[in-house]
């Protein structure tokens, strides 16, 4: 403990942080175990003396009801609840501890030593056991030697008393002892023991580096931090795959119920890099407004911002299907035969959605028959000034029509180029 003196003449007990050691070695006690008989007797000894302590304690209780009746009929100043009260009160007020003395410190360093020279294993002495023969010896000393055995043990018993006082379960007090600042969160890890998340933190430049580095409030991040070991990390990850997969679906048979409703027959499959062949030829069916830059199945859109987006204008009705109208249907198989020949079903097609709707690829033998078979006249229907028809060009490309002069380009899948392209081939010789 350093003093200084200040400009104004007043002197200042300045705190000097110093290595904390532990000051007590805890060692597991032998219990011996009673018998049912014994701890039948021990329960029925306590439940008596546990009435008998009521007992008394109503008679006492009674006794101060007596002498706060006799205050409130003497003074008259208040009600006898007060009075009662005032009997009662306890001083709030900490009493003063003795300070150490010489003798504290000479039995502190003894027992120290005689630890300190015992087996790891070995349960260690307590001052209590070894102050007899200590006190022998302390009583023949003289006053020198007292003093000269006891100047550095005074200082070792001040910060062990000091460690002992501020304990390191007192974290206000821990900062001011050592200036150390600690951020302490305390969260539930199970939905049995319900508890509100306990959160300490020493000192708001703590709380402020903590709100720069993450982003997040410390209680902001204590609560997500109770719902991660609640629920765990992958429990997280899995929820979210699944949501993932279930707006796919839902998106898919939305896409095949509006494609059913504008084609007025039943569409089993959907079709995106041959929409124009296996959709818009056959039904007399186009796409108006899709909302994405690339035509493609939901099962291959890899954003949930996007895959939200498409989900959500076709629920309000944003992107339809539209059925053309007999002229609207010859005005758009010339601008393709004016643009190249039809093309022939190639296998390509079969790349679409399941009926029902889970985004899987597949393809059936149904879909290959209804694809080589000639398509019939769609169904005459009012025209729509807005939609713009697709057309086929010459490089392989199926444009899915959009409002106006938007037209979204959804190229085909290319195929895998074999490992062995390009190699002379010959005939193959046996090594054995």
């Amino acid at each position: 403990m350093a003093v200084t003196k200040s400009s104004s003449q007043c002197y200042l007990k300045i705190q000097q942080a110093s290595a904390r050691t532990p000051w007590r070695c805890r060692f597991k006690k032998k219990v011996i175990p009673r018998t049912p008989a014994e701890r039948a007797a021990m329960k029925a000894k306590n439940h008596t003396c546990k009435q008998e302590y009521a007992e008394a304690l109503g008679v006492a209780q009674e006794t101060i009801m007596h002498e706060a009746v006799k205050l409130r009929e003497r003074f008259g100043c208040h009600s006898i609840e007060y009075y009662y009260e005032a009997i009662m009160q306890k001083s709030q007020l900490t009493d003063r501890k003795k300070g150490p003395n010489r003798w504290n410190a000479f039995l502190c360093a003894e027992v120290r030593k005689h630890n300190d020279a015992l087996p790891p294993d070995q349960p260690r002495a307590k001052a209590t056991e070894l102050q007899a023969r200590l006190a022998s010896v302390w009583n023949q000393m003289t006053p020198e030697a007292k003093l000269d055995a006891t100047e550095e043990a005074m200082e070792d018993l001040k910060e062990h008393r000091l460690n002992k006082s501020i304990a390191i379960s007192n974290l206000s007090n821990l900062t001011a002892r050592t200036g150390q600042k600690c951020l302490l969160m305390a969260v539930q890890g199970d939905l049995e023991h319900l508890q509100c998340p306990f959160i300490y933190v020493s000192d708001e430049t703590v709380a402020d580096y903590f709100h720069t580095l993450t982003q997040m409030t410390v209680a902001h991040f204590a609560a997500r931090l109770e719902a991660c070991s609640i629920a765990g990390v992958t429990g997280l990850i899995n929820n979210y795959k699944e949501s993932f997969l279930t707006l796919k679906k839902e998106t898919a048979q939305l896409i095949l119920q509006k494609l059913n409703e504008a084609a007025r027959i039943p569409v089993p499959k959907m079709f995106y890099s041959s929409f124009d062949t296996c959709i818009t030829q056959k039904c007399g069916v186009v796409v108006v407004n899709w909302p994405l830059k690339k035509f493609q199945s939901p099962s291959d859109i890899g954003s949930m911002t996007e895959l939200r987006l498409l989900h959500a204008s076709l629920k309000n009705g944003t992107t339809t299907f539209h059925k053309m109208s007999q002229q609207e249907w010859e005005e758009w198989e010339n601008k393709r035969s004016d643009k190249q020949p039809a093309v022939g079903d190639d296998g390509d097609e079969g790349e679409g959605m399941d009926v029902t709707g889970s985004g899987t690829t597949s393809q059936s033998s149904s879909n290959k028959q209804a694809a080589s078979s000639s398509a019939p006249p769609p169904t005459p229907s009012a025209p729509v000034q807005s939609v713009t028809f697709s057309v086929s060009t010459g490089q392989s490309t199926n444009p899915a029509s959009g409002a106006g002069a938007h037209v979204v380009m959804a190229p085909k899948k290319t195929r895998k180029t074999q490992s062995d392209k390009g190699t002379k081939r010959g005939p193959r010789y046996s090594t054995h």
